[in-house]
């Protein structure tokens, strides 16, 4: 059976676990360690009903929310058996008020049913512009009126072929980021930058090279001026 995608991506059988979920990713630590130094977070943390995590994996940045004083925390991912090991990670670290349970983000009906959160939380989670769209649709049932999501990304750029010159090329821009900008754009959410960092030497050591982003995205303005960029490496 042939389980590519749209854009000749390869699915996974369902049997099959997706590691990647399974990993803590940079992009994730850069957004804890934002959450800890920015005093406004910790307010939105504090302040926020419920907490969601969307793509969660191991669920980092929901886990630290709950031990800044979250009242609540859902983590989410695609894959049952990531899922799996959320609830695990939540007993692990002693997060009585969290839950974590599946959401494909092409199931609006599931998205709808997990209500609507002050907090949205994602780290890591755009590789590939087919799924940018889905992702968009999801955080619009999601996000509440007047909630923020924080979104952290680390930006790669595809490589391609380059048939005039018979050579592979990067592409000049990270495909999924640009997308993801532009679809929020239409569906009226505003944005803003918060954090653009490189990774410092030995992070490059270890085999991260692209600069992370950290965006804010809001259905309301106001609700983005309360949040500052603090200046700290990885």
């Amino acid at each position: 059976m042939d389980t590519s995608d749209a854009d000749g991506c390869q699915s996974l059988p369902e049997d099959v676990v997706d590691d990647i979920g399974l990993d803590i990713w940079e992009a994730s630590r850069v957004l804890c360690n934002f959450m800890l130094q920015n005093i406004a977070v910790r307010h939105l943390i504090t302040a926020a009903p419920g907490i969601l995590e969307l793509g969660a994996g191991a669920g980092l940045p929901s886990i630290l929310s709950a031990a800044m004083g979250a009242k609540a925390v859902t983590l989410t991912d695609y894959d049952p058996q990531v899922v799996e090991l959320e609830q695990e990670n939540l007993r692990l670290n002693g997060v009585d008020e969290g839950k974590a349970c599946v959401l494909d983000w092409r199931d609006r009906d599931a998205a709808e049913k997990l209500g609507k959160f002050d907090l949205v939380l994602g780290a890591d989670l755009l590789y590939a512009s087919s799924v940018v769209k889905d992702f968009i649709e999801t955080v619009k049932v999601v996000l509440a009126p007047e909630g923020v999501m924080l979104f952290a990304h680390q930006i790669r750029r595809a490589i391609t072929w380059d048939k005039a010159r018979g050579l592979p090329r990067l592409e000049k821009v990270d495909a999924p980021l640009e997308l993801l900008k532009a679809q929020a754009e239409d569906a009226k959410l505003v944005s803003k930058e918060l954090l653009s960092l490189e990774p410092d030497q030995q992070a490059k050591d270890m085999g991260t090279e692209g600069c992370f982003l950290i965006l804010a995205f809001a259905w309301q303005e106001e609700a983005l001026k309360c949040l500052y960029s603090p200046t700290y490496s990885v």
